[in-house]
């Protein structure tokens, strides 16, 4: 049996809170999944800032 991934959805429209909530929950999730209302408010600049 796979193991089972643990998935959070970052929302916020609001860069410096979806960048403080991704650097919290990091240590603790297998994947940070973007919504589509938080790219198109704060464009790809927020996808690069998270791969950092």
């Amino acid at each position: 049996m796979a193991k089972a991934l643990i998935q959070m959805a970052l929302d916020s429209l609001d860069f410096d809170a979806t960048m403080a909530l991704a650097e919290q929950v990091a240590p603790y999730v297998d994947i940070l999944e973007i919504g589509t209302p938080c790219i198109k408010y704060n464009g790809l600049e927020l996808v690069t800032a998270l791969k950092a």
